[in-house]
């Protein structure tokens, strides 16, 4: 749990609280830090509301911007995206962090950037080390995985043959089937149960998509409900990385029903492509069996991040 005395120091560091609006401030960052060719999942706002849940705030130095966040028990300031041109900065921010007894993560790292890192004390995990318990690096400790939507959506040759059966499977179980933008004013209750549901078998799940539904979202986020024989059994919500790329951000589903998640993987990743995008990141993974899942969509890309620690 988060307490005031985390507040305090992040107001210290001259940090105040990340808001809804602030996402056109981080869309401009991100245009004007990132190429226009971006395929990175940090560089999402609906990752950022997920990552910094816990403690929501944000520096800015100029016309630079680090935003901050706090692991789930509240003892680590966690920094998921920085968008800074003086790495000294980062350094300030994250020494205040330390003086205050405190550890500060920095998430997402490109390792062809930690050696110059390492130069300011920013530190590798030591043996043992982890996110928690479940895995090393958060859901980076497996690679974000990014596909090539116009290759998926033809499904030729033997890397796309487990998919192919498993959404000729689906199909041939359920034959009314309707897919449709999310409408928050019918919608919202009957996603919220799903969730709840979800929450049953994974646990923090709630919490993960709360910031979905706690603010009103702009027009950047596809937002789609699934039904089947009538009755709501999906919801996914996918956010801009840039205009060629576009994040896979939820994914909310009945789990009793084989081969729906991989089914409606499939059908967001054809929407976005109507939309313009042509690439799909489904961002990285805790776990190898849903890195596993992830593969099975034969991405054409991987991107490898890791975390530092300032101590």
């Amino acid at each position: 749990m988060v307490t005031k005395e985390l507040e305090i120091i992040c107001k210290e560091l001259g940090a105040t609280p990340l808001t809804p609006e602030d996402e056109e401030l981080f869309r401009e960052h991100t245009k004007k830090y990132r190429s226009s060719d971006n395929l990175d999942f940090k560089d999402s706002w609906a990752y950022i509301l997920q990552a910094s849940r816990n403690l929501p705030y944000k520096i800015q130095i100029g016309d630079e911007l680090v935003i901050l966040g706090a692991k789930s028990e509240g003892s680590t300031i966690v920094i998921p995206n920085y968008f800074v041109s003086n790495v000294n900065n980062l350094k300030r921010i994250t020494k205040g962090i330390a003086k205050s007894g405190l550890q500060a993560i920095l998430k997402n790292v490109d390792p062809e950037n930690t050696a110059n890192l390492r130069e300011l004390g920013f530190e590798d995990y030591k043996e043992g080390e982890k996110w928690d318990k479940t895995c090393r690096y958060d859901d980076q400790s497996f690679p974000q995985r990014v596909i090539e939507i116009e290759s998926l959506m033809h499904l030729k040759g033997k890397d796309y043959s487990e998919l192919k059966r498993e959404l000729n499977r689906f199909r041939e179980s359920y034959e009314d089937i309707i897919i449709r933008r999310y409408d928050s004013t019918k919608d919202f209750k009957k996603v919220k149960e799903l969730i709840r549901i979800r929450e049953q078998e994974i646990s923090g799940f709630a919490d993960a998509h709360k910031p979905f539904f706690s603010v009103n979202l702009s027009g950047s986020f596809l937002q789609w409900i699934f039904e089947i024989e009538g009755k709501i059994k999906g919801f996914t919500l996918c956010d801009e990385i840039s205009p060629k790329c576009i994040a896979y951000n939820a994914l909310v589903h009945d789990s009793n029903i084989p081969h729906l998640s991989s089914f409606i993987a499939f059908e967001i990743a054809r929407q976005s492509q109507a939309q313009g995008y042509i690439y799909f990141n489904f961002q990285g993974s805790e776990t190898e069996r849903l890195d596993q899942w992830k593969r099975k969509f034969n991405p054409q890309v991987s991107i490898n991040k890791i975390h530092l620690i300032y101590r």
